[in-house]
């Protein structure tokens, strides 16, 4: 499972990317209406998912630990598809997807980081993302009606760190994979 890590370093680093833009959008754009935030969101949470479905796919291909993977992948689709196609959407629904689906992705993402802690140095930072993720799923769910602008804000806040450290942990698997032996 590390091997399949550090082999695709890649995949992390275009899903912080993503994230990282999405947050940039986001806090300097704060005025976003409720559709595009859903299709900037929509479309993260789908490179995320279709990502991580490819990765447990190739996984099992190779004999190695597949459905963690396969279940982040599916969280992020689902997440997606009602993000995208749920016409009738509302910011509490939407803030009820996204809450569901941080808790979801932190869990597999701390657990991901314990498991990486005897591979790379940085292995914290993905216990880090894995607790913000956790933080702001339950900071969401404790909060419903919370302002528009904030609730705006803390998603944008989010996506940025969040991206800015699936990048770093992204470079440290790409350092690990091309060292020798």
């Amino acid at each position: 499972m590390i091997d399949a890590f550090t082999r695709d370093w890649w995949t992390m680093a275009v899903q912080g990317v993503g994230a990282l833009a999405i947050g940039i959008l986001i806090l300097f754009w704060p005025g976003i209406t409720l559709q595009v935030l859903l299709v900037l969101i929509g479309g993260l949470l789908l490179l995320n998912g279709l990502l991580a479905l490819v990765d447990a796919w190739r996984r099992s291909d190779q004999g190695e630990q597949w459905w963690p993977r396969a279940l982040e992948g599916a969280a992020g689709v689902v997440a997606a598809v009602i993000t995208f196609f749920w016409t009738a959407l509302t910011a509490v629904v939407l803030l009820y997807v996204l809450s569901f689906w941080a808790l979801a992705i932190g869990i597999l993402t701390l657990v991901a980081g314990i498991q990486l802690r005897s591979v790379i140095s940085g292995w914290w930072i993905m216990v880090l993302v894995g607790a913000l993720s956790i933080i702001l799923g339950i900071l969401l769910l404790l909060n419903p009606a919370a302002g528009a602008l904030a609730f705006i804000l803390l998603i944008g806040g989010y996506f940025a760190i969040i991206g800015v450290l699936l990048i770093i942990v992204a470079l440290m698997l790409r350092s690990r994979a091309a060292a020798p032996g």
